[in-house]
């Protein structure tokens, strides 16, 4: 039996300003999460259709050297860690409306006058509301993966 007083107490500590930091980051990452409308994100549409691909076909796709990057889109390249779990996560979600909410916005603009352009690259629809339901939920549990 071994003596429980000679053994060194943890160097691990409470560290208030580290949960404090989590905190922040937490807050500001699920505000992000639900204000930013689907597929505004860097990339979003992309990184999507990688993960929807993978649920969908259940391989890693062959990669080709083309416009769009091929059924999986420029995403495809990336390594599929992530892409894997959201596949997993997003799976027995029915996302076969994806590709209606990828209607662009033609007048979409980064500079000049938002009031007669708008800065969103796609158009929005209701189904994108609370509570979400196929691809927007989908989105969103990817997006939190």
């Amino acid at each position: 039996m071994s003596n429980l007083s000679t053994v060194p107490p943890s160097t691990r500590r409470f560290d208030p300003f580290l949960a404090a930091l989590l905190i922040v980051f937490a807050c500001f990452a699920l505000t992000y999460a639900f204000v930013i409308p689907l597929f505004e994100g860097p990339d979003e549409d992309d990184h999507f259709r990688f993960a929807k691909y993978l649920a969908d076909q259940r391989v890693l796709p062959v990669q080709l050297f083309q416009a769009g990057g091929g059924e999986a889109g420029h995403q495809g390249w990336q390594p599929p860690l992530y892409y894997a779990l959201a596949a997993l996560v997003i799976s027995p979600i029915d996302t076969s409306a994806y590709e209606t909410h990828l209607q662009r916005n033609p007048a979409q603009s980064f500079v000049g006058d938002i009031a007669c352009c708008g800065r969103n690259l796609y158009f929005h629809f209701d189904s994108e509301d609370f509570p979400y339901q196929r691809t927007t939920l989908a989105v969103h549990l990817a997006r939190g993966v």
